[in-house]
């Protein structure tokens, strides 16, 4: 939770430098939006390799935008009150602040892991898609 934490804050003074109005929730607008990709494509594989009866709910496009509704809003929820809350993410950056450069590097190299993986993730299943290997 803390490596979550902290790419938090990295989105989070990414967003406050851009000065947008409320730099936290769209902060946590993208956290969410990123799991979700993430999630929705390995859920997307498992049930096209294991579980060949549920493939109607990623072929239907009704049932497939439905199910991203539901976990971005499902993930957006939790994230509020993990950052938003009771201004939680105040103190989390004040928590940041106090560690070491070394640290810090290592939470960039997470938070771009965090980027790179569910958008590679989900690149990899257009393309089994988009040439018929599924």
């Amino acid at each position: 939770m803390k490596v979550y934490k902290h790419i938090f804050i990295k989105f989070y003074r990414f967003e406050k430098k851009l000065k947008h109005g409320f730099p936290e929730y769209f902060t946590v607008f993208l956290l969410s939006f990123f799991l979700t990709m993430g999630l929705k494509a390995i859920l997307y594989l498992l049930v096209m390799y294991y579980i060949p009866k549920l493939q109607f709910l990623f072929i239907e496009r009704i049932y497939s935008n439905l199910i991203s509704v539901f976990l971005l809003t499902s993930f957006y929820t939790i994230n509020y009150f993990v950052f938003i809350k009771n201004k939680k993410f105040l103190e989390i950056e004040n928590e940041y602040e106090q560690i070491s450069n070394r640290e810090k590097i290592l939470i960039s190299i997470l938070t771009y892991l965090y980027l790179f993986i569910p958008i590679s993730l989900a690149i990899f299943v257009y393309y089994l898609i988009f040439t018929d290997k599924i």
